[in-house]
């Protein structure tokens, strides 16, 4: 079987992800045509029901992804509401639902992750404020709550658009989390210039392209700007405030590695880190084949 069609399943199956022929095609770390991973498909060994294509024995994960279709058009509709809400805010220049497989692997009792691109200087102040109304709205995720919550753990400034930082020496979580970000407000081509701030991806994920989102699906972003000189004074006093109040454990962990990034141009909390524990396993049954 060619190494990028192997190499795509058994990392999509960490997560109980079947795909389609065009997903294979579209996630496969070499550059090939559609129409040669078609005809590889037939004598490759791999299981194959209602279009989606596994590893064998494990059909029962394309049962999983349909229900999952069905819960993440609901999830949607709350992503997209939450998105338009964000953008009243004209500091927030990208809302995207970010997510390991992309937005049509969500689980029912799991929370929405967002990636956010704020204007620069402006990161901690769009912050302070969309936190501000999730915590009101009791809309934030706890160690009690996380089912429909908003997550809003990844931040940078438009200007900061360059990611290749915090990735792992060896980090295909994070190329996949990129390519499976799903824009829902996007302004003046923040999305666009995201992707080519971050040429590694294109280069490790060849046949890839950037995601266009179903109009239906999609926001336009018509607010228009505000004066941004007369909030400088508030950037600092929402920066100070917010470090104050940061947990200690997300105070200790900053700047350490990957995990957690704070400055005026990222807000990365991540203190839950499996990337190398899913590249541990996934190096694990590739070796198994061999």
């Amino acid at each position: 079987m060619p190494q990028g069609i192997i190499k795509t399943i058994y990392w999509f199956d960490l997560f109980n992800y079947p795909l389609t022929p065009r997903e294979l095609w579209r996630y496969s770390p070499v550059k090939q045509s559609f129409k040669e991973v078609l005809a590889q498909l037939p004598t490759n060994g791999l299981a194959s029901q209602d279009g989606f294509y596994c590893l064998p024995a494990r059909q029962e994960i394309i049962i999983s992804r349909h229900e999952r279709y069905n819960i993440a058009d609901q999830k949607f509709k709350r992503a997209l509401k939450a998105a338009w809400w964000f953008g009243r805010l004209p500091w927030i220049k990208l809302v995207a639902l970010a997510n390991q497989i992309g937005a049509h692997n969500m689980r029912a009792a799991g929370d929405l992750d967002f990636f956010i691109v704020t204007s620069p200087r402006r990161l901690w102040l769009a912050r302070f404020f969309l936190n501000s109304v999730l915590t009101v709205l009791n809309l934030r995720p706890t160690s009690r709550k996380s089912n429909n919550t908003l997550c809003l753990s990844f931040w940078v400034a438009s200007d900061n658009l360059d990611l290749s930082n915090y990735r792992l020496a060896r980090d295909p979580y994070f190329r996949y989390w990129l390519a499976g970000l799903t824009p829902l407000l996007n302004r003046d081509a923040t999305y666009e210039k995201l992707i080519a701030a971050n040429g590694w991806l294109t280069q490790e994920l060849p046949n890839w392209q950037p995601l266009t989102t179903l109009p239906r699906r999609n926001l336009k972003a018509t607010t228009k700007r505000a004066p941004h000189n007369i909030f400088n004074f508030l950037e600092n006093w929402a920066k100070k405030f917010q470090l104050a109040i940061l947990p200690r454990a997300l105070k200790a962990a900053a700047n350490q590695d990957t995990r957690v990034v704070i400055n005026d141009n990222v807000f990365k909390a991540h203190l839950t880190d499996r990337r190398q524990e899913f590249l541990d396993k996934f190096q694990s049954n590739l070796e198994k084949l061999t």
